[in-house]
């Protein structure tokens, strides 16, 4: 409302739903602002914070408020983020380059930081809904097949990457790779789009974790890993392995 000049009283008639969905104004402690989310194309909660992304950059919230997204918490990366995703607190961020590991936060007085720390830049994750969060860490599907990180090591789990190179060719076959995880049997479950004739999934590829999952090394390289892969007429199955290292 508005006081004339001279006047010493002043009634508020603003109705109480209208007054709740005003922004809360702060005078006084050096809170910072209840900027409203960016529209975004990724979400992510971790440790009662929202992350979103928005091409490059990676906002987040204020605590326990994940509705509340001061303008400047966020950190720019290098490329277009492609996913982001966590593990024992670890907040893990993928480009279709690189996997980085996202570090610090912003309180809700405007103190702290955000930055990150490549851990991987062989690939990155170039299909968002294969991102797969198990009891030890992320499988998420790379350049070359499908890769496992806790946040700091970063390798592949497949030894396919020949063939896996023409499940990626077009966006149609990068968003028909969905993978979820059966806790109860310890099993990941990821569907195959094998060429954009289809229009569906064709091969549904498992990955048992029951006895976990081992990298191996071959010239200073990653090479081949531990997985006993079995070909149906439509399904690839990933039966055996033994633990991370």
């Amino acid at each position: 409302g508005e006081v004339t000049n001279g006047t010493t009283t002043y009634s508020d008639f603003t109705d109480n739903t209208t007054l709740l969905s005003n922004e809360a104004l702060y005078t006084n402690g050096g809170i910072v602002g209840n900027d409203a989310p960016p529209a975004s194309s990724i979400v992510h909660i971790l440790d009662n914070r929202a992350y979103y992304v928005v091409k490059n950059k990676l906002f987040q919230s204020l605590s326990a408020d994940p509705d509340s997204v001061p303008e400047n918490f966020f950190d720019s990366y290098e490329e277009d983020i492609t996913a982001v995703s966590s593990t024992r607190s670890n907040l893990v961020v993928f480009t279709n380059l690189n996997v980085y590991r996202s570090e610090g936060t912003f309180d809700e007085l405007g103190n702290g930081f955000m930055r990150h720390e490549k851990i991987f830049d062989r690939t990155g994750c170039v299909a968002q809904q294969s991102v797969v969060k198990a009891d030890n860490g992320i499988f998420f599907a790379g350049k070359d097949g499908f890769y496992y990180t806790d946040g700091f090591q970063c390798f592949r789990v497949t030894d396919f990457e020949d063939t896996f190179a023409g499940y990626t060719l077009t966006t149609q076959q990068k968003k028909a790779i969905t993978g979820a995880y059966d806790n109860v049997t310890k099993k990941i479950y990821w569907t195959i789009e094998t060429t954009s004739a289809f229009t569906s999934p064709n091969i549904l590829l498992v990955l048992d974790l029951k006895f976990g999952i081992k990298k191996f090394w071959k010239d200073g390289k990653y090479d081949s890993y531990n997985l006993d892969m079995k070909r149906s007429p439509n399904v690839y199955l990933c039966s055996r392995s033994a633990g991370i290292q």
